[in-house]
């Protein structure tokens, strides 16, 4: 990353550490976010996308590129929820004027393999 990219990169990423703290996370969630965002960043510096910029577009070819490195839905999925929540913070706290995922429809479909469904007799 580029010097001015790295810090602000850095700024962004201590402040959603914070956040990430102070409504009670785990250690491994905050990690996760955090590595998983910072990869974020880098997508966009690599693109020379604005955090400012960041639109559904952008969003899509993010995906596209978790897709290129052969990652399962599991996992791209986590990762977009990771930057979610980050640019959630950012909108909450007035860093970003857009979430760029309040209308975003495209997340990884995954199924749940923990759902169980009672019937009447496991009442």
């Amino acid at each position: 990353m580029s010097d001015q990219m790295c810090s602000k990169a850095e700024d962004y990423l201590y402040q959603f550490g914070d956040y990430l703290r102070s409504v009670g996370m785990a250690r491994n969630t905050i990690e996760s976010y955090g590595r998983d965002v910072k990869q974020f960043l880098k997508f966009l510096e690599d693109e020379g996308v604005d955090i400012q910029d960041v639109d559904e577009e952008v969003l899509l070819r993010s995906l596209r590129k978790l897709t290129e490195r052969e990652l399962t839905n599991t996992t791209k999925r986590r990762m977009m929820e990771g930057v979610k929540t980050f640019f959630w913070s950012m909108k909450r706290t007035g860093q970003v004027r857009e979430n760029p995922f309040a209308d975003f429809d495209d997340m990884p479909k995954v199924k749940d393999k923990n759902i169980r469904v009672l019937t009447e007799m496991a009442h």
